[in-house]
């Protein structure tokens, strides 16, 4: 397994544990939405694996996609890579979670949708 920078992965007893873990509001961004698609695809091809978990380190799962990868010298990349990601979430042979606390917008509101369930939590700071 690759060395991740911006997710980290975890399969055990057959359930594969993703985590965005790109502070503060895991923003994807290209680099990070690669990452997550070389993941994707080794979990497809693991049959031990029955069930995958996208979560979200900190206050938030996903907030988006980075404004920065919006350039026109970079929008063709992000698209494409954007939806690649999303074409193997929900290709996925197993159901996938979304396991969502804090914000989930935009581009992550679509990464959860793309899931087979999503389940929310709030996080209370009162």
């Amino acid at each position: 397994m690759p060395d991740f920078k911006c997710i980290k992965l975890d399969t055990s007893g057959g359930v594969a544990r993703v985590a965005l873990a790109r502070p503060k509001h895991n923003v994807f961004n290209i680099d990070m939405m690669k990452e997550l698609i070389a993941a994707l695809e080794t979990l497809k091809a693991d049959r031990e694996i029955k069930c995958v978990v996208i979560s979200g380190e900190g206050a938030s799962w996903c907030a988006g996609v980075e404004v920065a990868d919006h350039k026109p010298d970079q929008v063709g990349a992000m698209i494409a890579t954007f939806n690649r990601m999303l074409e193997l979430i929900e290709g996925q042979e197993v159901p996938t979670i979304a396991a969502v606390q804090g914000a989930c917008l935009g581009g992550g509101m679509e990464a959860a949708i793309a899931c087979d369930v999503i389940v929310k939590s709030v996080m209370a700071d009162w």
